[in-house]
């Protein structure tokens, strides 16, 4: 498994840790002021690991090395801070 694939299934693995928390936090019937930041911390992580997908993506199937310029670049980098944003 390439590294940045490995990078990928932390970020997972690390997301699935604050859902099982966050689950953990309902059941118990815990306080919005408990629940509702983990839940934001999340959101924020499955966000960034959405917008890391993306970047493996473009760079392994659609910018290839064979076909990528410069100005290709420059636009993704563009999309990619407005995806994170």
């Amino acid at each position: 498994m390439k590294d940045e694939c490995k990078k990928l299934v932390t970020h997972i693995s690390r997301l699935e840790g604050q859902l099982r928390s966050l689950k953990e936090k309902i059941e118990n019937d815990q306080s919005c002021e408990n629940i509702v930041p983990l839940a934001l911390s999340a959101t924020k992580s499955f966000d960034s690991l959405r917008a890391k997908m993306l970047e493996h993506f473009v760079k392994n199937q659609l910018l290839t090395d064979s076909n990528v310029d410069v100005k290709s670049w420059e636009h993704f980098q563009e999309l990619l801070k407005l995806v994170k944003a």
